[in-house]
């Protein structure tokens, strides 16, 4: 799967094998290698997955290069969806990247899984085993949460880091974290971390 290149990303708002979905189920998946360079809601499977959705039992393999600049994330950029027993396992090399560009547009809401979990959804029994980058809110899961989400029995394996902007990143809450970068609130169970 190929979206945008290096010198020229695709401008839309969402990328993916979907670009954006609701109330829709998508059921057992395979992507194997995939390299997307776009702006926001970006995803191999998903780039923004709207309420109601059901992803069940996807993955994504090989050689894995995702870059955007907003709501990035593995599987799913951006998603108020139920996301069950999904993962993300990169060869050596692969990455996950939050890259800054400018005004809303900050590198930000980057994770393993997903970039940005709305409200009232689901992630459970997912995995990821790649390197994951980018500026503010990154997770080995999950990026950000603003809460009243269920999270349950997620592992996260490689390393997860915060890329520093001069002019930008001065006095900010940058959120890192090995499964969520932030979450205000919500229902949390059982998670694992050898980043």
């Amino acid at each position: 799967l190929k979206i945008g290149d290096e010198g020229s990303y695709f401008t839309g708002d969402h990328a993916g094998l979907f670009g954006s979905i609701t109330k829709a189920t998508i059921k057992d998946v395979i992507i194997d290698n995939v390299d997307i360079r776009a702006s926001s809601n970006v995803g191999a499977l998903v780039g923004s997955s709207g309420a109601g959705g059901i992803i069940n039992g996807c993955s994504i393999t090989g050689d894995i290069v995702i870059k955007g600049n907003y709501k990035v994330g593995g599987l799913v950029g951006d998603g108020y969806s139920k996301i069950v027993g999904c993962s993300v396992v990169g060869n050596d090399g692969s990455i996950i990247a939050g890259e800054y560009k400018g005004d809303n547009q900050e590198g930000d809401n980057v994770g393993g899984i997903i970039g940005f979990l709305g409200e009232d959804s689901t992630v459970s029994d997912c995995s990821a085993k790649i390197d994951i980058s980018g500026v503010r809110k990154v997770g080995g899961i999950i990026g950000s949460t603003p809460g009243g989400s269920n999270i349950d029995r997620c592992h996260y394996e490689g390393a997860a880091s915060i890329i520093w902007v001069d002019g930008y990143s001065e006095g900010k809450n940058l959120f890192l974290g090995g499964i969520l970068g932030e979450v205000a609130s919500g229902k949390l169970g059982t998670f694992s971390d050898n980043s």
